[in-house]
């Protein structure tokens, strides 16, 4: 199937998605005005965000967070791949604390599901009489607690959408109180030539009061993001609806080497406008966050986190179709007709980039040819040959990936078979598709599909590409 035809939009998704970042503002404005009328707001630890990326980041991360970004904008949890955990803690002011643990388990390429715990703790401060004297035996105790429940789903291959259904427990000098609440969002992304583009909504913390008298901090979120290649860049409006308090925030993060990526953000707007920078860092399935937050009056406050990755990737379905890896009829018979010791020759074409840069789809290009001559099968046309002989005749390179233009290129090339196809990049994930055509009859003879989560596993893809096409039409 080809990339357009999975590029087609399902309009009662659509219509869904419309609905809900239409009616988040609703949700807002009504809220708004029930708070005024109940008075102060309780579950202050619900404000705090409970991500160190996204912390990085100034807290514009509605559109592109991670796992720990679950209660922020659960329709996120449905572009997780793989099974992960996740996990921060944040040294807070005056020695608060709070901890946030998260996992997520995709269902299969539609939907996933997701737990999460939030905890808070401040330290016991004593209590004083109206003379001020120390009341002995006497202490002032904070604590708050949240669990959730998550589910998410792809409700077509461009939007998702999710919630997180949450207990609440909040506790003042051994009084305890508890309350239901949930939080729900969405995210529509637009796959653009050089990038993703990435618009979200959520609403936060929607339940009654935690006690009488004080409602939740509920919290109107709207962001995009915009990511190419290592770059992502963030920006988010939020609004908590209780004293009116709104904020426009920034964010940046570069990966250099699909590594170490540093971070960083502003948050203006209310009375808590200040800046932020952080760090990540990558080592196959694990990750680690830091975020550093200054405060011109409360001192700074630091962020620490990280993430482990479990399993194979869940397919992207609304992104790559993988080919069926059984052998043709016309494979079949090119096997039986190949000599012993003979070896088929191939030419392998620039693969197509989609979403990554032309210079990154080559040096994949180049993967590819040396694992094919590695496999002692094929005598494989050198990069340089192929570019010197099409010059000569003219013949435009750039784009070919279709059967029609493979074979008037392996004409050219005097070649028996073309090896065509595309490297793209979606989120965080790398794909490699490639085909095999029989230059003298125009038939796709075979094909091989791999992804991979980082750049370090590129060459590796290559490889168990070249050898399906040894096992296919070696000896």
């Amino acid at each position: 199937m080809s990339y357009k035809s999975n590029r087609k939009i399902n309009i009662t998704s659509v219509a869904a998605v419309l609905l809900l970042c239409l009616s988040l503002p609703g949700f807002a404005v009504k809220a708004h005005a029930e708070d005024k009328e109940r008075g102060q707001t309780g579950a202050k630890f619900l404000e705090f965000t409970p991500s160190a990326r996204g912390a990085a980041m100034g807290e514009s991360f509605t559109a592109v967070g991670d796992l720990s970004a679950i209660t922020l904008n659960p329709g996120l949890m449905a572009l997780r791949k793989y099974k992960e955990v996740a996990f921060v803690h944040g040294e807070l002011y005056e020695e608060n604390g709070l901890n946030f643990l998260a996992g997520v388990y995709p269902i299969n390429n539609k939907y996933a599901l997701g737990v999460d715990i939030l905890g808070f703790d401040t330290k016991s401060e004593p209590l004083y009489d109206w003379n001020g004297n120390e009341i002995e035996g006497s202490e002032l105790t904070y604590g708050g607690n949240a669990f959730g429940i998550a589910g998410a789903a792809m409700l077509s291959d461009k939007i998702a959408a999710g919630v997180n259904i949450k207990s609440l427990s909040e506790e003042i000098c051994d009084e305890n109180e508890t309350l239901a609440a949930f939080d729900i969002g969405g995210v529509y992304i637009h796959q653009m030539a050089e990038g993703d583009l990435q618009l979200a909504a959520s609403m936060n913390n929607l339940g009654g009061a935690i006690r009488e008298e004080q409602d939740l901090p509920k919290i109107f979120r709207l962001g995009g993001g915009y990511i190419v290649d290592e770059l992502t860049l963030a920006a988010e409006f939020n609004s908590n609806t209780k004293d009116s308090i709104t904020h426009f925030n920034l964010g940046a993060e570069y990966w250099l080497k699909d590594t170490i990526a540093p971070r960083a953000g502003l948050k203006l707007g209310g009375d808590t406008e200040s800046w932020a920078v952080g760090f990540g860092v990558k080592f196959r399935q694990f990750s680690f966050d830091y975020a550093f937050l200054p405060n011109r009056v409360l001192g700074a406050t630091h962020r620490v986190g990280g993430g482990v990755k479990f399993g194979m990737p869940v397919e992207e379905k609304a992104r790559v179709r993988k080919e069926p890896k059984e052998e043709t009829k016309t494979a079949k018979a090119v096997k039986m007709k190949k000599k012993p010791g003979e070896l088929l020759n191939i030419a392998v074409a620039e693969l197509d980039g989609k979403n990554v840069s032309a210079m990154d789809a080559a040096i994949v290009s180049d993967f590819i040819r040396t694992e094919l001559v590695r496999t002692q099968s094929f005598k494989v046309l050198d990069r340089q040959n192929m570019e010197r002989i099409l010059e000569e005749q003219s013949f435009q390179v750039t784009g070919c990936t279709s059967e029609e233009c493979a074979v008037q290129m392996g004409k050219i090339l005097n070649v028996k078979y073309m090896a065509v196809g595309s490297f793209s990049k979606f989120l965080e994930t790398y794909y490699i598709n490639v085909s095999l055509v029989d230059v003298e009859t125009g038939e796709i003879v075979g094909a091989e599909s791999e992804e991979c989560s980082s750049g370090k596993e590129l060459p590796l893809a290559a490889q168990k590409i070249a050898v399906a096409f040894s096992e296919q039409f070696g000896e």
